[in-house]
């Protein structure tokens, strides 16, 4: 069997199961789709590495999260769970602003890149603008060898919807989500950051009961 990459062929080993969807319910097709793109995306993830970002976040003085299109959507999640912790970090959805705010980056802070061909200019652009001001660049990508992977420091690859061979699934997060589910559950063994969030989902608590007594009130 010839493959095109490194990623297609872990998925192909990830693969359990004999492909026979025209007699699967939809539910059981995506299912199974989640569940091979978890497999093949496990297979790239270390705990060493996962512990070495864990250890990079940690030191940052500030983490910056940026990716553009359904990828910035990932660094939006990402940077709402982080802040929850009482981590100093941002996100970033724009090329314009991204340029501008890693401009404004030092050797102690962090760049999350987010960029599933690896190839969008703005975030690459971004990328070696914060490398050069001696930030620590974190790239999760599809794809490896590109202009992007070449700037970072370090490379979290996932895997693709592409090789589920099926035009009608179009997910192309479920692959960093679960590498946000292993970081975000690594960051949070800290009894700090633990604390922070249990504060934070209190106070969000809180703010709901009172705008809700404030609307009966108005009733």
């Amino acid at each position: 069997m010839q493959f095109e990459n490194f990623q297609q062929m872990k998925y192909a080993l990830a693969k359990s199961e004999p492909e026979n969807e025209a007699k699967k319910d939809i539910a059981d097709i995506i299912f199974g789709y989640y569940e091979n793109i978890i497999k093949s995306t496990k297979q790239f993830i270390t705990k060493e590495q996962i512990s070495h970002i864990v250890s990079i976040m940690s030191k940052a003085n500030n983490i910056v999260f940026c990716g553009m299109g359904s990828s910035g959507i990932i660094a939006e999640e990402f940077n709402s769970r982080t802040e929850r912790m009482g981590i100093n970090s941002s996100s970033i959805t724009d090329s314009h602003a991204m340029l501008i705010k890693t401009t404004l980056m030092g050797n102690k802070d962090v760049l999350f890149c987010f960029s599933y061909t690896g190839k969008t200019q703005s975030v690459i652009d971004s990328a070696r603008i914060a490398k050069d001001n001696g930030a620590k660049v974190v790239v999760i990508t599809n794809y490896d060898e590109t202009e992007l992977t070449k700037i970072a420091d370090e490379v979290v690859l996932v895997s693709s919807h592409i090789y589920m061979d099926d035009e009608k699934f179009v997910n192309t997060q479920i692959a960093s989500l679960f590498v946000l589910d292993i970081l975000t559950y690594s960051l949070l063994e800290n009894d700090k950051r633990m604390e922070n969030r249990k504060k934070h989902l209190i106070r969000l608590i809180s703010m709901d009961e009172a705008g809700q007594r404030g609307q009966d009130s108005a009733g």
